[in-house]
This record gives structure tokens, C-alpha cells and sequence, in this order.
């Protein structure tokens, strides 16, 4: 059986320890030591996947799909930052054929906005959104959010200045399937009309994209997905949704993906310090049909493009799959799930960049599941999770045994930390030896 830790642990490293994490440029990456810990249990034959999180003043709330063969149930609970339960889950959906994939966003002043994938009365698939109460870890009134046509089993929120929530998801209302863009009040009901951000044209396996995300940007945000062409592509939109031009993310030509990489294809958004916003996602290694890279790019607060894209890992004796961003006051870490293709081992790691995406550390392995594991964990699914606490340091959860585990990792003071914020404890130097990002 897997070793649990009792609680999450908050690593203590030194300066000089981290002067060689940060500075191991050529070698193998170093381990940042955590030790996980099984946040669910579900019962046998159940099994806990497709998990969205995000920080509380107390802790951080999470929520996710229980599936047991071709059922599932939709869950959301609170945990104290110390990874302990706070009660029992709650259910939004379920039991029965729910796609789910509850997807939470912070709506602040002590409420966590959900929304996921299940049917409607009709039992055509639909979109459904209710407000969760951290206090009392009571869900409000559920809500249509699409009320019927909901294409995509992926769908993603951002929390936009003028307090409403922007969803992009794709939509099969006009026939074919659209990128479709849906604004929510503080309630998370429709505001108006939704609108097509980027009309259905035939491509690979009968859908131009397979998933899509959305970041705030400005007084609005930008709708990102990949594209018929096989590109990647935003189109910002004002605080009232209203749509501009269509522009493209990626500087360096994605390959066109076949059928496997349909089905793993990711692309995260994260707003950062400089007004802006970077966006990470995967594509195919030069020359390979089988391995994935991660990139990013970064943009600033006028949504132009600081540089051109880079890339954050490279292995082509691995694949790399599912990258997340943290931000923090200065810059932004990218997390991604690494499995080697032989060994029978996989990490995950994660890498820290500068506002402008200039390195601030080699890779840091997180985690090892596999053969060589010391927490004895299998590997996991690629499903990650990322969520931030007030005082920076970040959690980490993932997918494995059948149920949710998490880490908790003190926060990076790279720069020039701001106290009220930044533990002092950990503080990589900035690293002269630390390659930069292929650009």
C-alpha cells in the first residue's frame, strides 16, 4: 500500500541546496522533496478523477468526478491547507451517465463558482453552474448554464474585472460544433446571448478543436483553442463579450495531430504580473509522432505577444502531458506530468520563468510514482491540479490508486519577495547557468 503522509509537508529547503536545483543546468533534474497525501478514499470499485481546485483563506475547496463503470457522480468538498477534510463530500450530480468534469472559479468574498457536464431534463447533454458557500460548504441554486447542445467535454471559466464569469466551451447548436463563448453573473446564470467565437469547419475526426481555455485579460479576455488548422488561436473580448479579431498563440508551427494526440491535447491560461497573461500547452517534438513537448508563450497587458513562444521541456525518451501554471508576484511556474516511455517510472515537474518567460529555475521534479517512488505510488493518471494559498505556496494534487493525493510546496521567493506575501525560506538565487527556454 502507498505511504500517506499524515499531512501535507512544507518543504524547508536552503538557499544552498536550492543554488543547486536552480543551477543544475545539463544534469538530471533535481527533486524538490514532498511527501503526498491521500486527500479521498472512495470505496472499492469507485474511483476518483477530473479534479478542479482552487485556494481559500482556510484551505482550498475541490472538486471532482466519482465514476464506478459507466457511472459517475459530480463532488465537491472543502479541505483545511493542511490537506484534512472538512466534512463530507456534497454531491451536485449524479449518480448516472455524467460527463462531469466540474471546473470550479474563485468569485471571492467566500464563494467558489462550479460548473460541469451533465444532463438536462431531456437528457441532452448541457452545461449546469451553481455557486458554492466556503463558509457552510452549501451549494446554491443550480443553474443552466448551457441548457442543451454542450459539445466539448471540456470547458473552462476565468473571472473577468467587472465580477462576471467567462466560459468557453463548444457548442453543437447551429448543427456543427462552434467554440462558444457564454458570459455568468455573480450567480452563475447567462448573461445574454451566447456568441460563436469561432465557427465549426470540418477538420481532423469531425471537430476543429478538442479543447479550448480562457484567461482575463484587460477589461475582458481571450477565447484560446485549437484551431481547424491545426494551430492555436485567441480571440479577445471586451466585458461584454463582445468578440474581436482572431489571432494566433503559437509562433513555432504545431504539427497536425493524429487520433492519440486528439485525445491528449491541453492548453492552460494564466493571468501573471505583468498585466498580461502566458499560455502553456503540448505539441508534438520536431520530426516525432509520438512525443509531446511543453510551450508557452507570454503576452502583456494589451494582449500583445512579449517574444515568441519557447520551449519549457523537451525529452524525447519521454512524453510530456498536462501543464498547469502557478503565478506569483514575480513571474510564473509551469508544472507538467513527464512519463518515460521505457522504465516504467514518470514525474512530475515544474519549472519557474520571469514575467517576460526568462528562466528562473531548471526542472524541479515534484514527484515520482513508478518503480522508483519513493511514496510507492502508482503512476498516475495525466490528470493535475494546481491551486494557490494566500500566503503563496501552492498545492498540488493529481489522480492515482483510485483516488485524489495532494502536496503542499512552500512558496518560491524568487526576485524580490514581497514579505507580506513571500516565506523567506526558500529562495532560489537567480541563476546565471539556468538555460534559457528555446525560442
Amino acid at each position: 500500500m502507498p505511504k500517506a503522509a499524515t499531512t501535507f509537508l512544507l518543504s524547508t529547503v536552503g538557499t544552498a541546496a536550492m543554488l543547486a536545483l536552480c543551477c543544475a543546468g545539463g544534469a538530471a533534474a533535481a527533486d524538490f522533496p514532498t511527501t503526498p497525501k491521500a486527500l479521498t478514499a472512495p470505496a472499492a470499485g469507485t474511483s476518483d478523477s477530473k479534479i478542479s481546485a482552487v485556494g481559500t483563506s482556510s484551505g482550498l475547496v475541490v472538486a471532482w468526478n466519482r465514476s464506478s463503470g459507466t457511472s459517475a457522480t459530480i463532488l465537491i468538498q472543502r479541505f483545511k491547507d493542511d490537506g484534512s477534510a472538512v466534512g463530507q463530500p456534497l454531491q451536485l450530480d449524479g449518480p448516472g451517465f455524467v460527463e462531469g468534469l466540474p471546473t470550479l472559479v474563485d468569485l471571492g468574498r467566500g464563494k467558489v463558482g462550479v460548473v460541469w457536464k451533465g444532463p438536462n431534463a431531456s437528457f441532452s447533454p448541457s452545461l449546469k453552474g451553481a455557486v458554492y458557500d466556503v463558509a457552510t460548504g452549501k451549494i446554491g441554486a443550480i443553474t443552466p448554464v448551457l441548457a442543451s447542445g454542450a459539445a466539448s467535454y471540456i470547458h473552462d471559466l476565468a473571472l473577468l474585472k467587472n465580477g462576471k464569469v467567462a466560459v468557453v466551451t463548444r457548442s453543437f447548436a447551429t448543427g456543427g460544433e462552434d467554440t462558444t463563448l457564454i458570459k455568468l453573473d455573480g450567480a452563475m446564470k447567462p448573461v445574454g446571448a451566447s456568441r460563436v467565437v469561432e465557427d465549426d469547419v470540418s477538420g481532423p475526426f469531425g471537430a476543429a478543436s478538442y479543447e479550448q481555455t480562457v484567461v482575463a485579460n484587460g477589461s475582458g479576455g481571450v477565447a484560446i483553442f485549437r484551431a481547424s488548422d491545426s494551430q492555436l488561436k485567441g480571440v479577445p473580448f471586451d466585458g461584454a463579450g463582445k468578440p474581436g479579431k482572431q489571432f494566433q498563440i503559437n509562433s513555432t508551427t504545431m504539427p497536425a495531430l493524429d487520433f492519440f494526440a486528439f485525445a491528449r491535447f491541453t492548453v492552460k491560461a494564466q493571468p501573471i504580473s505583468n498585466g498580461g497573461y502566458v499560455v502553456t500547452w503540448v505539441a508534438y517534438d520536431a520530426g516525432q509522432q509520438l512525443r509531446f513537448d511543453v510551450y508557452a508563450r507570454v503576452f502583456d497587458s494589451k494582449g500583445k505577444a512579449v517574444g515568441k513562444d519557447f520551449v519549457v521541456h523537451r525529452d524525447v525518451s519521454g512524453d510530456q502531458a498536462e501543464p498547469e501554471i502557478v503565478a506569483f508576484d514575480k513571474g510564473f511556474g509551469i508544472g507538467w506530468h513527464n512519463v518515460q516511455v521505457v522504465g516504467g517510472f514518470a514525474t512530475q515537474r515544474m519549472r519557474f520563468f520571469d514575467p517576460a518567460g526568462k528562466p528562473l529555475s531548471e526542472d524541479l521534479v515534484t514527484e515520482r510514482f513508478g518503480i522508483d517512488g519513493p511514496s510507492e505510488i502508482a503512476i498516475p493518471n495525466n490528470n493535475t491540479e494546481h491551486a494557490v494559498l494566500p500566503n503563496g505556496d501552492f498545492l498540488k494534487l493529481f489522480a492515482a490508486n483510485g483516488g485524489i493525493w495532494g502536496d503542499r510546496i512552500a512558496a518560491l521567493a524568487v526576485g524580490t519577495p514581497k514579505a507580506t506575501s513571500w516565506p523567506q525560506r526558500l529562495r532560489p538565487p537567480r541563476c546565471s547557468r539556468a538555460k534559457a527556454p528555446t525560442r
